[in-house]
């Protein structure tokens, strides 16, 4: 990106500038170790994700930005989030209907599934 930003259709998010028009409604299912220490509390996260069909550690990963409306702790597993990545040179073509990604969970160090619904 170039730097420019419309208040309509970006955020920053730290040192980050998100284009919202790459935003894509997605379910997050979490692990059972994930559940069994408790969902998250927070609402907005940047957490590294692997596309379904690249193996994490052996692949590149991508900075996924998760903003929930209200935290996984109160949505209960699944969780809806709004996701996009933050890198520019992400695969972004690739977040499209039915796509799936390993979502790395701080935690407990094992993956969450995301499912793009939009």
């Amino acid at each position: 990106m170039d730097g420019r930003r419309s208040p309509v259709n970006s955020a920053i998010y730290g040192d980050y500038i998100l284009d919202m028009r790459s935003t894509h409604l997605a379910v997050i299912q979490w692990s059972s170790s994930q559940v069994r220490s408790g969902l998250p509390s927070f609402e907005r996260t940047i957490d590294p994700a692997w596309l379904w069909e690249d193996a994490p550690r052996s692949t590149e990963g991508w900075s996924l930005v998760c903003e929930f409306t209200a935290p996984p702790s109160q949505q209960g597993n699944p969780s809806r989030a709004t996701v996009c990545f933050a890198n520019d040179s992400a695969p972004h073509d690739r977040l499209r209907v039915g796509a799936l990604l390993r979502l790395f969970e701080r935690v407990t160090r094992q993956y969450a599934i995301v499912r793009i619904l939009d």
